[in-house]
């Protein structure tokens, strides 16, 4: 398995000596699943990772007041 990030001349070449490639060129089967297993869980965190931030922009940050400041303006816990 191998990453393929820059395209020059060297890696055309080398990228056409792969049976497929889906960002991460493969030669056999098993380094086929596990570069489909890679590049399932990449797209799965970046889809949490959208929607953690579309969260944070839209909705904000809350602001819950930790047990010490509870305390203080109370005197309960």
């Amino acid at each position: 398995m191998k990453v393929i990030i820059g395209e020059d001349w060297i890696s055309l070449l080398d990228r056409l000596s792969y049976r497929e490639i889906i960002g991460i060129a493969y030669d056999s089967t098993l380094a086929g699943v596990l570069a489909y297993i890679l590049f399932g869980l990449i797209c799965f965190l970046a889809v949490v990772g959208l929607l953690t931030v579309l969260k944070w922009i839209f909705f904000g940050r809350s602001k819950k007041e930790d047990p010490g400041k509870i305390w203080l303006r109370t005197g309960k816990f």
